[in-house]
């Protein structure tokens, strides 16, 4: 069984191409279509990342870490 959600949405579309039918989810009563169009419209709304990343780029380099293994001079 597929746990990655992209695998998982290569997988029901490929079996809708195979048999002609559409994948229905059981407790809504939605075709998978139906649903891949609301989340993608979710998508489309959802803030981006927030704040400067640099920071958090530069702390994470080598010298910054303090787990990092020291280089000798």
């Amino acid at each position: 069984m597929e746990a990655e959600p992209r695998y998982v949405d290569v997988a029901v579309r490929r079996w809708q191409a195979f048999t002609g039918k559409d994948a229905v989810e059981a407790e809504s009563g939605q075709t998978f279509d139906q649903l891949a169009e609301r989340a993608g419209a979710a998508q489309d709304r959802s803030p981006g990342p927030k704040g400067d990343q640099s920071e958090t780029s530069e702390a994470l380099k080598e010298g910054d870490r303090e787990d990092a293994p020291k280089r000798a001079a």
